[in-house]
């Protein structure tokens, strides 16, 4: 897997700009596009959810190839993490928030994969109420993106469907 798809990129695009309705086209290549995936902790958060979201992941990608399981190597790699977290300045709440998401998960695997995080968040190294997935992959020198820079790379266009035009 060459990217790996944070939570925030199936919730941002289903609730805004890339609703299933209107935009079907970033759904179709989510599901189609060999190099992006995620880890399990990623689909066990939006399990949670209640909505045409959870129905889609659990019809349309319901393949071990998007969803990878926890190896051994992520597991090593997770250890890593929560080394470097614990020895972080951060209240004991923050870090067990953010080992009880799949953030840490995620990041492990990217690790270990050699992959590259597609999130919406931000560095900011001043943020201290929570642990970002940028704070912790720059400390391990491991690539994120945001997903309009992905798109970008695969030079994805959605066309407008001029049937729907009056």
């Amino acid at each position: 897997m060459k990217y790996l798809l944070d939570s925030n990129i199936f919730i941002e695009p289903k609730n805004s700009y890339y609703g299933f309705s209107l935009c079907p086209g970033f759904w179709d290549w989510l599901k189609t596009c060999t190099d992006v995936g995620s880890v399990s902790a990623v689909r066990d958060e939006l399990l949670e959810g209640n909505d045409y979201l959870v129905s889609w992941i659990k019809t349309e990608l319901k393949t071990n190839r998007f969803f990878n399981t926890k190896d051994i190597d992520i597991q090593e790699c997770y250890q890593k993490i929560v080394d470097f977290v614990d020895g972080e300045p951060f209240d004991n709440s923050v870090k067990q928030s953010f080992y009880a998401c799949a953030d840490g998960w995620l990041i492990a695997a990217a690790m270990a994969k050699n992959a590259t995080i597609v999130t919406h968040e931000r560095l900011d190294f001043n943020v201290r109420r929570r642990i970002s997935i940028p704070y912790v992959a720059n400390h391990f020198a491991i690539h994120f993106i945001r997903l309009f820079d992905l798109l970008r790379e695969y030079k994805i266009r959605f066309i407008l469907d001029s049937s729907s035009l009056s």
